[in-house]
């Protein structure tokens, strides 16, 4: 597959008047959807063939009011290519094909109403060692019974890379949105090591900052936050402006490593779309191959999707590399103040470990 360029970047489109966003929402105490992969032994640590460690995840839509809709006719879409299912069992659960991935890799299945998927198998081997992605597309129903197709944004299914014998770490940052009626957000700090595939239960001390670009504000009490120092991270909605990112620094054993999460505040009249564009023609969303330039461009638009001028609002951009290091303007990627965009060329991404993520602010 192509190297991942981004993650979570954008909103879904403007339908009749309404803008709709689609997530992905992991079950409560689901595993994320990363594993370690030892290049030496060709091992996934967490185990996803059992089946109480894959990731299980389903659907929610809600529009600008904050009304939620059941999708249907879901679509999983795995680096850009529609997994297809087969026939339900007695049990209703239906596998996926041979394709994309590998026979039975996903499963499929209705309850309550709700579709669920979860992943059953490792993702990750020697000809399959950097990131893969996917959203689903599905159908809601509307008032007046129009079905409207929504899309949701793109989720990456990282590796990170270790060798025998030694134990690497990884941070994972949880997010809860600020809700459309206000209130507060969270963000969740956890780390993993590579020795267990689980979370490191103590021992680790924590320092949250907001970012706008490269640049980091540490949190602190005085500002409305609570929990600066701590697992758990609280954000006031006065914190927010329409989408904002927030790093935190996890130390365990004398080292320390980052972890990002993007917070959206529906309650805010502004929000940030993006628009990714190539050099080439046929470009897949969400990669990029060889003799490649991938670009981003970043607007401001308010609740029903339009364009806005005049907001107070300036987009910002953070790009980290596969080992979650924050990249560099001019040589890790290149940035257009003029356009309000970013733009990575294949070797940029190579040279950043195969894997770029980006995350986009609204800074007045």
């Amino acid at each position: 597959m192509g190297k991942t360029i981004t993650n979570r970047f954008g909103l879904t489109a403007v339908i009749n008047g309404m803008t709709f966003r689609a997530q992905i929402i992991r079950d409560t105490n689901s595993r994320a959807f990363f594993q370690f992969y030892d290049k030496d032994a060709h091992v996934c640590t967490p185990d996803w063939s059992d089946s109480s460690l894959g990731p299980k995840f389903h659907v929610e839509v809600t529009d600008a009011k904050g009304t939620t809709y059941n999708p249907t006719n879901l679509t999983l879409m795995w680096n850009g290519t529609a997994v297809t299912f087969g026939n339900a069992d007695a049990n209703g659960i239906a596998l996926n094909t041979d394709g994309v991935l590998d026979q039975g890799t996903v499963k499929k299945w209705t309850e309550n109403s709700v579709t669920y998927f979860q992943i059953v198998k490792n993702i990750f081997t020697a000809g399959n060692d950097d990131n893969d992605q996917f959203y689903l597309t599905g159908q809601v129903r509307m008032q007046g019974g129009t079905m409207q197709t929504v899309r949701t944004e793109t989720e990456n299914v990282t590796v990170v890379k270790t060798a025998s014998g030694g134990t690497s770490y990884y941070v994972h940052v949880e997010v809860t949105d600020i809700k459309t009626a206000g209130g507060t957000g969270t963000c969740v700090a956890h780390l993993f090591s590579s020795a267990s595939g689980t979370e490191v239960p103590s021992g680790m001390s924590y320092q949250w900052y907001n970012m706008t670009g490269a640049s980091a504000d540490a949190c602190t009490a005085q500002d409305g936050y609570s929990g600066v120092n701590q697992k758990t991270l609280t954000v006031p909605e006065g914190k927010v402006n329409g989408d904002e990112l927030f790093r935190v620094d996890v130390t365990f054993n004398g080292n320390t490593y980052s972890g990002y999460g993007q917070m959206h505040d529906w309650s805010d009249p502004y929000f940030i779309a993006l628009e990714e564009t190539s050099n080439v023609t046929g470009h897949n969303f969400g990669s990029i191959t060889e003799d490649e330039t991938v670009t981003v461009r970043a607007y401001i638009v308010d609740k029903e999707g339009e364009a806005v001028s005049g907001s107070g609002l300036t987009p910002a951009f953070t790009l980290v590399d596969a080992g979650g290091s924050a990249l560099t303007a001019g040589t890790g990627y290149t940035y257009n103040s003029s356009t309000n965009s970013v733009s990575l060329t294949y070797t940029q991404v190579i040279a950043a470990g195969g894997g770029v993520t980006g995350y986009v602010t609204a800074e007045s």
